[in-house]
């Protein structure tokens, strides 16, 4: 669960809207805890789904954290000191969520959008 050094390439599936030339692509990644992380990694990089991969960007994720000019009020939206929150999402075994997907956007200089199906 979460780690293993085997490679998995993101399996697809694309669905084009004819009129407005919209392209909607599903693209599956292993069902762990770092399935957000092997996600982001595949869209803005087209990285493998790999240890490696969410290993980066949860130190991405965490060292955005800690470049927060504004410490106090990223503590209370993690809900944790920023000490508690490195050990947390440096933790394969723990998924992103709301704040990761917010501080790789802001690193990427992208938007993501999530769609649950």
């Amino acid at each position: 669960m979460g780690g293993g050094s085997a490679v998995e390439r993101p399996t697809k599936r694309r669905y084009e809207e004819e009129e407005g030339g919209k392209v909607v692509e599903r693209v599956r990644v292993p069902g762990d805890m770092s399935c957000l992380f092997y996600s982001a990694g595949y869209l803005v990089e087209n990285a493998e789904a790999n240890v490696a991969t969410q290993k980066r960007l949860r130190q991405i994720v965490y060292e955005q954290a800690e470049a927060d000019p504004e410490r106090a009020m990223r503590e209370l939206y993690l809900e944790r000191s920023i000490d508690e929150y490195r050990e947390y999402i440096l933790n394969e075994l723990h998924e992103g969520g709301e704040q990761e997907i917010i501080a790789l956007a802001q690193y990427y200089h992208v938007r993501f959008a999530i769609v649950s199906t």
